[in-house]
């Protein structure tokens, strides 16, 4: 689509602090099937493990930050697998939005406790300390250009060991896919108008390159994920593996 050869920005209806309780719940609902039936956590958790190397054989937790968690459904979905593998993870997520957060903790059982979600601007100082590695999920097409870099950037210095950021591909091929799965998969109004303006603020895998670049880092890896998603991977040089 011609209107794809550049992003284009514009504010999504689930931002909107006044949107209805019932309808933004609604919204993190569809998401979070829409990113089940994607196995959005699965690829994300694949790629952790393969950046990580043989650490999960410690004895030592491997903690984790989701970066804008919204409902939480991937950090308990990635909790719950690594839970089942017998895996040493700790996952905790953070996100802007109080009422996002609220849901996640009222969602959080077995494999989560409530209290490892919190609120936090993730553009707004420092990340937080302590995290071996932070995951970003379906965020960074919210950002201009110069706040991803920025966040890229501040993700590399605060992390211990190395960080992954899923998004959207921006692609005529995805804008139809979304468009089609939304409505199959969701009723929800939101999940239908936001996949779409989703798409067309996401980056492309060139982009997406000369973000990490941009902040400094030139041995970040891009890849392509199904369904038309990009995953950016970077790790401490002292922890890269081929």
């Amino acid at each position: 689509m011609r209107g794809l050869k550049t992003r284009q920005r514009a504010d999504e209806l689930m931002d909107d602090p006044a949107l209805d309780d019932g309808l933004h719940v609604g919204a993190l609902r569809g998401l979070a099937r829409l990113n089940r039936l994607s196995r959005t956590a699965e690829a994300i958790l694949a790629a952790l493990l393969r950046i990580d190397g043989g650490n999960q054989n410690s004895k030592t937790p491997v903690r984790v930050l989701d970066l804008a968690c919204g409902g939480g459904d991937i950090t308990r979905r990635l909790a719950s697998l690594t839970k089942r593998k017998g895996l040493p993870f700790e996952f905790d997520g953070c996100d802007l939005s109080e009422r996002a957060v609220e849901y996640a903790r009222e969602q959080a059982t077995g494999s989560m406790r409530a209290g490892q979600f919190f609120v936090r601007d993730v553009l707004d100082g420092p990340l937080p300390q302590g995290y071996d590695y932070f995951v970003s999920s379906l965020f960074m097409h919210h950002l201009a250009d110069g706040q991803a870099v920025s966040l890229v950037r501040e993700m590399a210095c605060a992390t211990g060991r190395g960080f992954l950021v899923h998004d959207l591909e921006r692609s005529s091929s995805g804008f139809f896919l979304a468009a089609a799965a939304t409505r199959a998969l969701t009723r929800s109004p939101i999940v239908h108008t936001d996949s779409l303006l989703s798409v067309r603020a996401a980056f492309s895998m060139e982009e997406m390159i000369d973000i990490a670049i941009r902040a400094g880092l030139t041995d970040a890896h891009c890849a392509r994920l199904w369904p038309r998603r990009l995953l950016l991977t970077w790790t401490a040089p002292a922890l890269n593996v081929d």
